[in-house]
């Protein structure tokens, strides 16, 4: 005889009845530029790096409208001049104290061109994400809206790590990830030039729909009411 108690049988049911119509993980679609560059060395400059993404990249997903999406720069400031391939550091501790990093700016735009998130703020906007009395050097910096710790707020302001951007990049939530997106590097001043050694965009899009179909919430709860028959004829 079955010791299984009635409720048992319904809460399994609708146990499973929740994972089936959970819904499926974000498909996650990275694009890179690794392309270096040096930007700023004798003047105040902004250069524009690109990554493009085709219809090709999304063959595994429903569509190409953006769920989540985080940005990744790997760069380097100094007060010295340099060339790429970048160097994996500053020369000394004088070229570090030296590196401005209040110069630097990060602006996202995206396939449309009609959204512009600002990462990272220079000086010449009035308000610098990095405080210029914090050394250089070379970092890598993930921007995500869910971090903890918004860029430019940590001591030293200047330091590698997951921090949420300046201007929220779910603005871009629900737009199409297809097509060329640009990076502006901007460095505000001259005299310590910045380098980008590469940067890369993470998109999350829905993932097809599974060719194995899942059960119905119905025949799920006709599982458990079913079981609950079995369970008193038992009885």
């Amino acid at each position: 005889m079955s010791n299984s108690h009635p409720v048992q049988w319904l809460a399994a049911a609708c146990t499973l009845a929740a994972l089936a119509s959970a819904p499926a993980e974000a498909l996650i679609i990275s694009k890179s530029n690794t392309t270096g560059v040096v930007v700023g060395s004798s003047s105040a400059e902004t250069f524009v790096q690109t990554v493009d993404f085709v219809a090709a990249d999304f063959s595994g997903a429903a569509n190409d409208l953006i769920q989540s999406i985080t940005v990744e720069i790997d760069f380097i400031k100094c007060g010295e001049s340099f060339s790429t391939p970048l160097p994996s550091g500053c020369t000394d501790s004088t070229s570090a104290a030296n590196a401005a990093v209040d110069q630097i700016g990060f602006l996202l735009t995206d396939p449309s061109g009609l959204i512009d998130i600002n990462l990272v703020f220079d000086a010449s906007s009035g308000f610098a994400s990095y405080d210029s009395a914090d050394p250089g050097g070379r970092i890598k910096v993930i921007f995500d809206d869910a971090a903890i710790t918004l860029v430019g707020q940590s001591s030293p302001s200047f330091q590698a790590g997951t921090f949420a951007p300046e201007e929220f990049l779910d603005a871009l939530i629900g737009s199409s990830a297809t097509g060329t997106w640009g990076l502006s590097i901007t460095n505000a001043a001259a005299g310590a030039p910045l380098g980008v050694a590469s940067f890369s965009i993470d998109v999350g899009v829905e993932p097809k729909a599974t060719t194995v179909p899942e059960p119905s919430l119905a025949a799920l709860l006709g599982l458990g009411i079913a079981g609950l028959v079995g369970w008193r004829r038992m009885r």
